[in-house]
């Protein structure tokens, strides 16, 4: 979940555009809060208040060229779900702190990947196989390889989070047989970039619009 400057609690779910791009995909999603262990390895326990949001969501805003997706759930997940609205930045170059991503490889429960080193702004273009989209140049962060933990393709449209718990990055993904990569690995689209950018006019394409109505 990702909050709005309005701090309204509209369910609002930030993922990639691969994950989700059409109206039928949204509604049909199966949202699952609390699916966690508090065991890394542990292949029976979970958390007791796993909650199942069986919602007819709706795709507010996507983009293919910047590989994010915007959606709301039809209602807002209740407080015994526990649920959690990210804050973000729109940071423009590189933090100089550690990040963490947090996410559900291989549809696996909730895993932690940190890293400490300086993470990389990139110019490269490369194209997505499965979609032959060209993604946008200058949109995405690199981390060559995690200190701790590490992500799965099926990671995918998990968040990058700075030092302070903000989403800075969208995990697009990791360098596989579906992608055309030359020497890359981990690649997140740049909050900023998915936030407002020259090449959309239109409301559905960006994220400033939604996050920040009132500008």
């Amino acid at each position: 979940l990702i909050n709005n400057v309005e701090n309204d609690g509209t369910p609002y779910i930030l993922t990639a555009d691969h994950c989700i791009d059409s109206q039928t995909e949204a509604q049909s999603t199966l949202v699952l809060f609390n699916y966690q262990s508090p065991f890394c390895n542990d292949p029976i326990g979970l958390d007791s208040s796993l909650f199942f949001l069986n919602s007819r969501s709706e795709l507010i805003a996507s983009s293919k060229e910047f590989d994010f997706s915007l959606i709301r759930l039809s209602h807002a997940p209740p407080i015994s779900a526990n649920p959690y609205f990210a804050g973000w930045k729109r940071q423009l170059t590189p933090p100089s702190q550690e990040v963490a991503g947090i996410h559900h490889p291989k549809g696996d429960r909730k895993k932690l990947s940190r890293e400490s080193q300086l993470i990389e702004f990139i110019p490269s273009l490369f194209l997505n196989m499965n979609s032959n989209t060209l993604y946008n140049p200058f949109s995405f962060w690199r981390i060559k390889d995690f200190d701790i933990g590490a992500v799965n393709p099926s990671s995918s449209g998990s968040a990058l989070f700075d030092l302070d718990g903000r989403i800075i990055g969208i995990l697009s993904h990791v360098k596989d047989s579906n992608c055309v990569v030359s020497n890359q690995k981990i690649f997140y689209t740049r909050f900023i970039n998915a936030w407002d950018n020259s090449f959309f006019s239109n409301a559905n394409r960006k994220l400033a619009p939604w996050l920040d109505p009132l500008g």
